[in-house]
């Protein structure tokens, strides 16, 4: 029995496609999917990568779509590539001595916060740091758009594609963070990359969600991005306190 390959439309005769290598099987993603994601996808740096990043900024939601609809063969896997450009942002901010977090200019007696413990964790740890993020934005996306059908583990694909390619902004901005280090305009382009971080999420969520309304969807998003960053800031802070 023949089957249409979801990625590129041939007819299908056994279990993969003769012209681009994608399954014949499909199946909706699950936790199963997401555990192969990061236990073998990190390891396979092929072409795939500069295809995904390509589609990630030039139509980002239509993109997760088709790959959770079936479309996957020539991409690279979600979670793998949110380690994949955390580690290389990590490494460029401790390469240029950058901290992820300013102390403040109280006295050290004062301070309740080791600010230079904190980067350096954060430097260490950030790939796990951004992962963690994941399921908490997840959460928000799949209570603000429920009713759009997708389950938990779509949500996780969703966020981990929207996350990589904030990465790579953050790497590109990375540059002028340097080079206006400790100065008034450090702080501004720091509040103006927040600024875009939403704009980045709503173009994943308003393409992706093609059903809802634009504004909709941007109060969506907005919902989503309180909710994730305020889950994450409670749990991190009462863990750093308590640890």
């Amino acid at each position: 029995m023949s089957i249409t390959c979801k990625n590129c439309g041939s007819e299908v005769i056994g279990k993969y496609c003769s012209d681009c290598g994608q399954a014949a099987s499909t199946h909706r993603l699950n936790v199963k999917y997401i555990v192969n994601d990061i236990q073998l996808g990190v390891l396979a740096f092929d072409k795939g990568l500069f295809y995904t990043l390509k589609e990630l900024f030039t139509r980002p939601g239509h993109t997760i779509r088709a790959f959770i609809k079936g479309k996957r063969v020539r991409h690279f896997k979600p979670l793998s590539l949110v380690i994949l450009l955390a580690t290389f942002y990590a490494l460029l901010v401790h390469f240029l001595g950058i901290e992820f977090i300013h102390g403040n200019s109280v006295s050290e007696t004062e301070n309740l916060i080791d600010y230079p413990s904190l980067n350096e964790w954060l430097t260490q740890h950030y790939a796990l740091v951004s992962l963690s993020l994941i399921p908490v934005f997840s959460m928000g996306s799949y209570i603000a758009f429920r009713k759009q059908g997708y389950n938990f583990i779509e949500h996780m694909v969703l966020n981990a594609y929207a996350a990589s390619q904030r990465l790579v902004v953050h790497v590109m901005i990375l540059p002028l963070l340097y080079a206006s280090y400790n100065s008034e305009i450090e702080s501004l382009i720091s509040r103006a990359l927040l600024f875009l971080n939403l704009i980045l999420v709503y173009w994943c969520y308003s393409q992706f969600f093609e059903k809802v309304s634009k504004v909709k969807s941007f109060l969506l998003t907005v919902l989503t991005g309180v909710f994730a960053y305020t889950v994450f800031m409670v749990v991190f802070i009462l863990w750093y306190f308590l640890k």
